[in-house]
């Protein structure tokens, strides 16, 4: 019992550490990864216009993501046990992980898609509506053609 109680403790106290960004209407970015995109000096100013799109197309609101730790990171994802490829929404410690393997630039990270999951649930796709959200990716990228590529027209 007393391990348990020192993982939640210290849990708690790394989620209190997150400070809301008003930059990044509310969200607290997490930066692991070690991709040039994810490092440029515009990444900030591009994750926040990708945020302010994500926002409208999943009908949210700053207030609804406000305090939610950003996570971006290479690689595969943990999600609650299992390997996710894209991104996940951790609700216990209002965590959004996006992977940077989802595309070669930032407009292709699975953030409007985790963000659905953070405002609105459903866990298991069940709701329509989901294949536009992830194609919102697409039209995203398609402004980005020097550094996106055709992989925002892939699908």
């Amino acid at each position: 019992m007393r391990p348990a109680l020192a993982l939640l403790a210290s849990t708690l106290l790394a989620c209190a550490s997150w400070s809301p960004d008003p930059d990044l209407y509310g969200l607290q970015l997490d930066n692991r990864s070690s991709q040039a995109w994810a490092q440029r000096d515009d990444f900030r100013t591009r994750l926040r216009v990708i945020i302010a799109a994500s926002l409208t197309e999943v009908d949210a609101t700053p207030a609804q993501i406000a305090g939610i730790r950003l996570v971006v990171k290479d690689g595969s994802v943990d999600c609650n046990g299992a390997e996710a490829t894209g991104g996940c929404w951790d609700e216990l410690d209002r965590t959004l992980t996006v992977s940077t393997d989802a595309g070669p630039c930032a407009e292709l990270l699975l953030v409007a898609h985790e963000l659905r999951h953070a405002v609105h649930g459903d866990p298991f796709h069940l709701s329509g509506g989901w294949s536009a959200v992830d194609a919102f990716r697409e039209t995203l990228a398609a402004g980005h053609e020097d550094d996106c590529g055709r992989a925002g027209r892939r699908r």
